[in-house]
């Protein structure tokens, strides 16, 4: 019979074990077995029989049961039964015995295994509280095991085995301690030592045990000796309970805890824990900076205490709102005050903090100084506010100063020209045309710096509309291209057919001042060519102004729409008049009106540039048959209502004109210069002396008027005119003149439904503008009727 060793785990194991071959020869036993059979050693009961010694019937049965096993043709698993065997002292005893088949090299050989005393001999009814307690044991949600007195696992349910992630055959006949943390190891020797030694007190705590994957679980585990009635140890009942997830939230918990401590005491702003009361129960090191207060101190009081008494109830209202519910976070500004006296203006922000029962535990309270902010935003005030009274006072200044500056070189403009008129010797007649001249130069000038001021100012808001632009192109045309013949150039206009989205107004003075510059810059016999591109699909349309002027070096480009930076010509060539003021000008108004404006230039050849404004908005009407307000062509000053093209001067008649004007050198340089004309002239200072002269029926009808916008005790020219048509009843032709710059007060003056004309006036502008009216005159009434004699 050849030699077969069993496993270790059997040669352990507290069961009987004996391997048999398939005529019931015991092939090896462990030291139980030759317990059980009363031997020496396991040895003795190799070759003998395992069923001789068994009472008749038992063996019977076994045998039985090995041969269904070994004959069997499906794969079975083991057989269990509990048989009541005989005692030796007469008496009987139960037994589970399981009967398994090994595998191996030779199929016919079984294992048995005999569990003495599994149940102890009782009555009927014992055995049915057994059964029940171990339906319990089984079916319990909680792990349960039974271990020997050496604290060997015996028996496990489900629930445990479960836990403990081990099948039951890694735990039965194994040491508690296989599956138990190395940390735990001496808890459980101890309280065993002790139960053996006669300690009845219970194991109860918790400890980590070991899964099959490695990882620790942590149960509460709850372990009773059981005992014989004289004492004697008999066997350990034990209840595990899986605390793992309890002791994760409690690990997050402290993990949460101890960041927040670290950020409580790292944070760059005040934060305390309050009581309900009010009371600080803890500080970081910033409150404490803050508040200019150590931690002893700040903890031995309220928030009351260190807050300003006006900002009491803002603490208050905080604790009331979170209490109630009403916010989750409250916010807002407090004042505290330090030790020596000092306010400090804080932002705070309060939470409410529960317990485990979510009833309201503490305050989170988060102060942020913003004293300095406070203090500059109060600085940042006061400054805008002063800036504010700086602006309004200079906006009041220039219009004041537009006003005033402009009388005076009104008359003095008027006065020139009848003196010219009246003049015969060509060498004054020369001296007086310079005079003019320089006039001229200095009312551009005058009108270029004031429109400059009104740009940075903001005393000028783009009105941005759809309107067809070819009117436009086509009146600046008339306008320049005598100019340009007279200094021997050659201006091509190709007015587009677009309707765009801009200002009028605004977009004339960017092509007034180009077209200006171009003409300036461009040596005699040159070309300057004005036209349009559509881009985008017909999006955008791109209005180009192109010379062939002597160019523009790259490093100059950008700095040309600075103030007063002109281009300095090249050697050899002469140098332009200009204070470098129009592509100023020209880059202010394109930034308001959000447009686009580029230059591209090569020195020798000339330059192109370029306006680029949108097309017309889905939906917009073109104001088609309007004509945006003429401007000079190089100052941006506006001519509200100028809109005369060049009419016959012929058309001139000795008519009866009324000049209402407060400013007596205009009114009288006015009636000069109208007379010199051929007119009859009718002046009046003022509202109150023109209301005189029709109430005592001093003043006849006259066919036109001329009256100052602005008059004195607030009342208007618009108001003059009226009074002059109501009492004649008749729609009296009248011109505004006016020296206002201010927005509203141009806006005010078209509002009356009368041309009209800015300050100073030239002559020969004013002609224009007779000769027009005098025109119309004759288109509506087919004759002009005098009041006395004839009319030419």
């Amino acid at each position: 019979m050849a030699a077969v060793t069993l496993d270790r785990l059997w040669e352990m194991s507290p069961q009987a074990v004996f391997l048999l071959d398939d005529a019931g020869r015991i092939l090896a036993a462990n030291a139980a077995a030759a317990d059980a059979r009363e031997v020496d050693a396991p040895d003795a009961l190799i070759g003998t029989d395992y069923f001789e010694p068994l009472a008749g019937n038992i063996a019977a049965r076994r045998r039985a049961r090995m041969e269904a096993l070994l004959h069997a043709t499906t794969d079975v698993g083991p057989s269990r039964v509990a048989e009541r065997i005989p005692a030796t002292d007469g008496g009987s005893r139960l037994v589970r015995c399981t009967i398994a088949a090994v595998d191996g090299p030779d199929p016919a050989v079984v294992a048995v295994f005999e569990d003495e005393e599994v149940f102890p001999e009782a009555a009927p009814a014992d055995r049915r509280s057994e059964n029940r307690f171990r339906n319990a044991f089984d079916r319990a949600p909680q792990g349960m095991a039974l271990l020997d007195t050496e604290g060997r696992w015996r028996r496990v349910n489900r629930a445990l085995l479960d836990m403990l992630g081990h099948p039951e055959t890694d735990l039965i006949g194994r040491s508690l301690l296989s599956v138990t943390h190395v940390d735990d190891w001496a808890r459980d020797i101890a309280w065993l030592d002790a139960a053996l030694a006669g300690d009845t007190t219970p194991f109860d705590a918790e400890k980590r045990f070991l899964r099959a994957d490695g990882t620790v679980i942590w149960a509460h585990v709850t372990r009773v000796m059981t005992r014989d009635p004289d004492g004697t140890p008999r066997e350990i009942i034990g209840q595990f309970i899986d605390t793992s997830r309890r002791h994760e939230v409690e690990a997050a918990l402290r993990a949460s805890e101890s960041r927040f401590r670290e950020a409580f005491e790292a944070a760059p702003h005040g934060m305390a824990m309050c009581g309900l009361d009010g009371r600080f129960i803890e500080v970081n090191t910033a409150l404490c900076r803050i508040l200019n207060r150590d931690e002893a101190t700040l903890t031995s009081l309220d928030v009351t205490a260190v807050s300003h008494p006006e900002d009491h109830n803002v603490y208050l209202e905080a604790a009331r709102r979170l209490l109630t519910d009403d916010v989750r976070v409250f916010a807002g500004e407090m004042r505290f005050v330090r030790p020596d006296g000092t306010d400090l203006r804080g932002h705070v922000s309060v939470a409410l903090a529960r317990d485990g029962h979510g009833r309201p535990h503490h305050l989170i309270m988060h102060l942020q100084d913003i004293t300095r902010q406070v203090e500059a935003e109060v600085g940042l005030h006061e400054a805008v506010a002063t800036a504010e009274q700086a602006l309004l006072a200079k906006t009041r200044f220039l219009a004041a100063a537009s006003h005033d500056l402009r009388q005076p070189l009104q008359a003095l403009n008027l006065f020139v020209s009848v003196l010219s008129g009246r003049e015969t010797d060509p060498a004054k007649k020369d001296i007086l045309a310079k005079v003019e001249r320089s006039l001229e130069g200095l009312a551009d000038l005058m009108n270029t710096l004031l429109d400059i001021s009104k740009l940075e100012g903001g005393a000028i808001l783009p009105d941005q509309r759809a309107f067809d632009i070819h009117p436009m192109i086509r009146r600046l045309a008339e306008e320049f291209t005598p100019m340009a013949a007279d200094i021997g150039l050659t201006l091509r206009v190709v007015p587009p057919t677009a309707t765009v989205f801009s200002d009028p107004a605004l977009l004339e003075i960017i092509l007034r001042n180009l077209i200006g510059n171009a003409l300036k810059y461009t040596h005699h016999g040159g070309r300057v060519l004005l036209g349009a591109r559509r881009l985008e699909g017909g999006q955008r349309l791109r209005l180009d102004i192109i010379d062939t002027g002597e160019g523009i070096p790259v490093d100059q480009r950008q700095l040309i729409f600075e103030d007063f930076h002109r281009v300095m010509p090249e050697p050899g060539v002469e140098g332009r008049s200009g204070l470098g003021l129009g592509l100023g000008i020209v880059n202010r108004v394109a930034r308001l009106l959000g447009a686009a404006v580029a230059v591209d230039s090569t020195v020798g050849r000339g330059s192109r540039f370029s306006v680029t404004v949108p097309c017309q908005v889905p939906g917009a009407v073109p104001e088609s048959g309007k004509r945006a307000p003429a401007r000079r062509a190089q100052g941006a000053s506006q001519e509200v209502g100028s809109d005369a093209a060049p009419v016959d001067r012929a058309g001139r008649g000795l008519l009866h004109l009324v000049v209402v004007d407060d400013e007596a050198a205009v009114r009288e340089s006015l009636t000069l210069l109208l007379e010199g004309w051929g007119h009859r002239v009718s002046a009046f200072a003022g509202l109150s002396d023109l209301t005189e002269a029709l109430l005592t029926d001093a003043l006849t009808c006259p066919d036109v008027m001329l009256a100052d916008f602005r008059l004195p005790s607030g009342r208007t020219g618009v108001e003059a005119v009226a009074l002059a048509r109501g009492h004649f009843r008749r729609a009296v032709p009248a011109l505004l003149l006016t020296g206002d710059t201010e927005s509203q007060r141009l806006r005010d003056a078209s509002r009356g439904g009368l041309p009209v004309l800015r300050k100073p006036v030239r002559p020969d502008q004013l002609r224009l503008k007779l000769a027009e009216m005098i025109g119309a005159l004759h288109r509506s009434d087919g004759s002009v009727t005098p009041e006395s004699g004839p009319r030419s």
